[in-house]
C-alpha cells in the first residue's frame, strides 16, 4: 500500500502503516497480515511466505514513499480489489516477466499495441546490476532522432527511422554521451553518472543542442555530432 496523506497532515501517521498481504506460507496455506513496509519484506520472507502482496488504496501516488530492501521473493502492488481477492481465494497465481529496469517502448497511437523497444543497453537486464541507475527516465525527439536521459547510461541518441517501415524495426542506437562520476551531495544516490533530465534545441545557425541534467555532476550541455545528429 502507498499510505494515504502528505508530509503534516493529520493522515501522515498512515504512512508508517501498510497492509501487506504475504502470500501463503509453505505448508500452512493461509494469509496473514502485516504492518510498515521495507522491513516486512523481509520479516514475510524470513516467516517462510513465498510473496508478498500489497494492498494500494492511496488517494495519490505522489510523494511516492518506497524504502527498498533485499528479498528473494516476488513483491506486488496491486489494487485494492485484486488483493482482497486473494485473500479471499487464499491462494493466486503470479505470472511475471524476467525482472529488468526500465527501457523505451513504442506503441502505436491509432491502436495503442506497442510495436517495438529498445533496451540493448548495459545495465538494463543486469540484476543484481552495477552501481548506479538502468533506467530510461524521458525522451525528447528532434526530426527522426530521440535523445534519450538513461541515468546512468547518459544520454541514448536513437534513430526513429526503422520505425517508418512497413515492417516496423526496433529504434537503433547512434551515439551516447556519459558524463564522467562524481561525488554524490545527497546520501542515496552513489557517485555514477544519473542523468535524469534532457532537452534539446535548435539553434539559430541550425546547430542542435541536447541539455543533459545529471543528478551529481550538474548540466552538460552537448552537440551530437556524425550519425547522432538529428
Amino acid at each position: 500500500m502507498l499510505p494515504r496523506g502528505l508530509p503534516g497532515d493529520d493522515r501522515a501517521e498512515d504512512r508508517r502503516r501498510a497492509d501487506l498481504l504475504p502470500l501463503l506460507r509453505p505448508g500452512r496455506g493461509r494469509f496473514f497480515q502485516l504492518c510498515l513496509h521495507q522491513d516486512q519484506e523481509a520479516a514475510a520472507e524470513a516467516a517462510g511466505a513465498v510473496a508478498v502482496v500489497h494492498d494500494f488504496i492511496a488517494d495519490a501516488t505522489s510523494p511516492q514513499w518506497f524504502d527498498v530492501g533485499s528479498v528473494s521473493i516476488p513483491v506486488l502492488f496491486t489494487d485494492h480489489a485484486t488483493a482482497m481477492g486473494m485473500v479471499a481465494g487464499g491462494a493466486a497465481g503470479l505470472v511475471g516477466r524476467h525482472p529488468t529496469w526500465g527501457f523505451l517502448r513504442v506503441f502505436d497511437a491509432a491502436s495503442g499495441k506497442q510495436v517495438a523497444k529498445f533496451d540493448d543497453l548495459p545495465g538494463v537486464r543486469e540484476l543484481p546490476s552495477p552501481a548506479g541507475g538502468w533506467s530510461i527516465h524521458n525522451n525528447e525527439p528532434m526530426g527522426r532522432t530521440t535523445y534519450a536521459a538513461w541515468y546512468s547510461n547518459g544520454i541514448v541518441a536513437l534513430d526513429l527511422k526503422p520505425l517508418d517501415k512497413k515492417d516496423v524495426e526496433e529504434p537503433r542506437a547512434v551515439g551516447q554521451f556519459v558524463p564522467p562520476a562524481g561525488s554524490s551531495p545527497v546520501p542515496f544516490l552513489d557517485g555514477a553518472p544519473w542523468v535524469w533530465g534532457v532537452a534539446v534545441q535548435r539553434e539559430p545557425d541550425g546547430k542542435a543542442l541536447v541539455y543533459a541534467s545529471d543528478m551529481n555532476t550538474g548540466l552538460w550541455i552537448v552537440e551530437p555530432k556524425g550519425p547522432a545528429k538529428p
